[in-house]
């Protein structure tokens, strides 16, 4: 959550608290006639002549000194190599450590737009991938490679859309997915196979949707009751994969589906077999009244009422083209996160009229961070005035391009969300 404070002596004090958990703040003071920090943000390019507010020519950015992108613009439009980098700090092996300047994405753009072959590097990523793209669009064979060489998933495009069998493998090289897809979407048999090899469940879709439940299976190979899905009608029953051959199932939820999407009643459970969550769905939303309940011993902890369309689908979906809410590789902020909190940090204001009408609280946003790293669809979930919802708009459109996020070693549209509260003092 990011917070940004008013006080009467001109003091601003703000302090961010990423959407997806405590992973980081930052907190800046500024005092009336004091000069602001340097930019940590740097760019260098050239201009045209003729049209000064137009990139020409070499193009390189940083992020306290780190290299950011590089490559080369023509009339305003990315062109020729393009090279992108890394800087952040995570763990490895459990301890600490910060990288800077790990090459992480490379290709060519062709008036702006992605085009030939692109490579994705595993320093960071943990996946190498070579990505195929033709006016933008992605095109022909993608294939990513897990550390030890071997394919941990393969796709082909046809027409910028997914089309044809798709494969996801465990890192033993053994499958772990084989989808069907028509023209972008779902379409014929799914499957999912446990480490050993042998099938775990397989599923028919018709255009995106389950259609029927053909077959589900335990480690062992025994069948056991997956709920009765019929021409996209009925229950549908999920379990935790076991550990091994013989482990007890657990159950993961209970989820009722209709004309092949979620609706009705749903139930989710943690490990131990304790409820986790229960509710209902309207077309793959969540809506109306939640409850939700401790892992330890079961007891309701809270309860919620989400209106439908406040509140995608958990984990958004695993089809292809779609929103994720989480993946392997979350989509990453120029420097990282501090390099977001302090381009927060820099350009929220807090509104003249918020603070003399004494308006304060949070501002619920959310957007998009696409395949390109590209910010799309800034809505504000909840607001507390015209002037902070647009303020909060303002400064998400003028982020820069993100890294995007990876799923299985490829970029991916991931959903981010970013609470702002405004608090007068």
């Amino acid at each position: 959550m990011f917070y940004l404070t008013h006080v009467k002596n001109s003091i601003i004090a703000v302090t961010l608290l990423v959407a997806f958990g405590l992973v980081g703040c930052y907190s800046a003071r500024r005092t009336k006639g004091t000069a602001p920090p340097l930019s940590l943000f740097i760019e260098n390019f050239e201009t045209d002549s003729l049209n000064p507010g137009v990139k020409q020519g070499k193009y390189t950015s940083y992020y306290k000194h780190n290299k950011v992108a590089e490559g080369f613009y023509l009339n305003g439009k990315r062109s020729g190599e393009w090279k992108f980098y890394a800087n952040g700090e995570g763990y490895k092996l459990g301890e600490p450590f910060a990288w800077s300047e790990v090459l992480s994405f490379q290709g060519s753009y062709n008036k702006g737009k992605r085009t030939g072959t692109w490579e994705i590097y595993p320093e960071v990523n943990r996946y190498k991938s070579i990505l195929h793209y033709r006016n933008g669009e992605p095109d022909s064979s993608w294939i990513s490679y897990w550390p030890n060489g071997k394919i941990a998933s393969s796709r082909t495009y046809v027409n910028g859309v997914i089309h044809g069998v798709t494969y996801d493998y465990f890192e033993d090289g053994t499958t772990e997915w084989e989808r069907n897809y028509k023209n972008g979407e779902l379409h014929g048999k799914v499957k999912r196979y446990y480490s050993t090899s042998s099938l775990h469940r397989e599923m028919e879709y018709r255009n995106g949707n389950k259609y029927n439940l053909l077959s589900y299976t335990d480690i062992n190979g025994d069948s056991i009751y997956g709920g009765n899905i019929i021409e996209g009608n009925g229950l549908l029953i999920t379990y935790f994969e076991p550990e091994s051959e013989g482990s007890e199932l657990v159950r993961f939820a209970n989820q009722e589906y209709r004309d092949g999407v979620l609706n009705g009643e749903a139930v989710y459970y943690h490990s131990n077999g304790n409820m986790k969550s229960a509710g209902h769905y309207l077309e793959d939303k969540k809506v109306g009244i939640w409850d939700y309940f401790q892992k330890v011993d079961g007891l309701l902890y809270a309860t919620d009422t989400i209106e439908k369309g406040d509140e995608q689908l958990a984990g958004a979906s695993r089809d292809e083209g779609k929103v994720y809410t989480v993946v392997d590789i979350m989509p990453e902020f120029p420097g990282g996160e501090s390099g977001m909190l302090y381009f927060l940090a820099r350009n929220i204001q807090y509104p003249d009229s918020a603070k003399e009408n004494g308006i304060s609280g949070t501002v619920f946003a959310r957007f998009m961070v696409n395949s390109m790293g590209e910010i799309e669809n800034i809505e504000i979930l909840k607001g507390i005035s015209a002037d902070c919802d647009a303020e909060v708009i303002r400064v998400v459109r003028k982020m820069p391009n993100w890294l995007p996020g990876l799923r299985k070693g490829f970029p991916v549209s991931v959903q981010y969300n970013l609470p702002v509260r405004f608090v007068l003092r």
